[in-house]
């Protein structure tokens, strides 16, 4: 148990600490958007990726994962209507 508290303690810290920075008005929100951005489309799929090709794979736990990962790719691709974009809906006001 204090394994996971032990791991768990520096993301707390980190929010916290994200926390009082946006409350004290240290960086913009404008500024905080952009870090989150970066963080989003950057720094984590480069996490992922170092995790992922870091991890053992040998007690059988690949097979799994991967028809997971397929069956998830998959279903997106059969979800998906020809011609729709998501950011390409728009809504019209109401009573018009």
């Amino acid at each position: 148990m204090s394994e996971v508290i032990a791991e768990l303690i520096p993301v707390f810290l980190l929010i916290a600490v994200g926390y009082g920075v946006r409350a004290a008005n240290i960086i913009s929100a404008e500024a905080f958007g952009q870090v989150n951005r970066f963080g989003y489309f950057v720094l984590y799929p480069a996490f992922l990726f170092t995790l992922t090709s870091t991890a053992d794979l040998t007690a059988g736990v690949a097979g799994p994962f991967v028809m997971g990962l397929l069956l998830g790719f998959v279903r997106r691709l059969r979800l998906r209507k020809p011609g729709f974009h998501p950011r390409a809906v728009t809504c019209a006001p109401v009573g018009t």
